[in-house]
């Protein structure tokens, strides 16, 4: 029960394991740098050089030139008084129908339609026991 490799059989194991001894060990590891490569970096705030201090270069042709800061007021101006015309919400209508009546009739149906559904169908169970018993 030995390999044409093995040198020794442990003999007694219920399991019949089997010690290898190798005379010369092979190292085939391959170490892989999956790595990606490096990419230049975005400047950061910290990378960005400060602006030279005094007076700025020549602006191109075109370009917006430096205008001197406006004075503000100190106190805003108060807003325009509006005064009260007609009520905003208009006349009320007796034409037109309420939504609150429109709303209730439309509950009820829906009450009613389930009402007579559930008696449909408990009317239908009771015709199929009958059915059932008397066959």
């Amino acid at each position: 029960m030995t390999d044409e490799d093995d040198d020794t059989l442990v003999p007694g194991e219920d399991d019949r394991t089997v010690v290898v001894q190798r005379d010369e060990v092979i190292d085939r590891t391959v170490v892989i740098d999956r790595r990606r490569p490096s990419r230049p970096q975005p400047p950061s705030v910290r990378t960005i050089p400060d602006p030279p201090a005094g007076p700025g270069p020549e602006r191109a042709a075109g370009t917006v030139q430096d205008y001197p800061a406006r004075a503000l007021p100190l106190l805003p101006t108060p807003a325009p008084l509006v005064l009260r015309g007609e009520d905003a919400r208009g006349r009320a209508s007796t034409a037109l129908p309420s939504v609150r009546r429109r709303s209730r009739r439309a509950a009820v149906a829906t009450l009613l339609a389930f009402a007579v559904a559930c008696a449909v169908s408990v009317v239908g169970v009771v015709a199929v026991i009958v059915w059932f018993v008397r066959a």
